[in-house]
């Protein structure tokens, strides 16, 4: 499993919408082949700032972005699924 903490500003309503609808569009998908599935999701306060923690599946490939890399920036169709 991974976590993810995002930090939601009070000052950018807007940011915190889309994250709050990314993360019930999400859920409601459930477990699906080609989407890391979300487990669960909350809400904490904590060093004078509000975070969404989200529990997912871990990517055994690690980051998006060291794939890339290891791929000179290019996917081929069967890397990508």
């Amino acid at each position: 499993m991974a976590l993810k903490k995002i930090l939601i500003r009070k000052d950018d309503k807007v940011f915190a919408d889309m994250i709050w609808n990314e993360v019930k569009i999400w859920k409601e998908l459930g477990k699906h082949p080609n989407i890391v599935e979300l487990y669960d999701f909350c809400t904490v306060e904590e060093d004078g700032g509000k975070y969404v923690i989200v529990l997912m599946e871990i990517c055994e490939d690690g980051h998006l972005l060291d794939l890339l890399e290891r791929h000179s920036g290019k996917l081929s169709e069967n890397a990508i699924i």
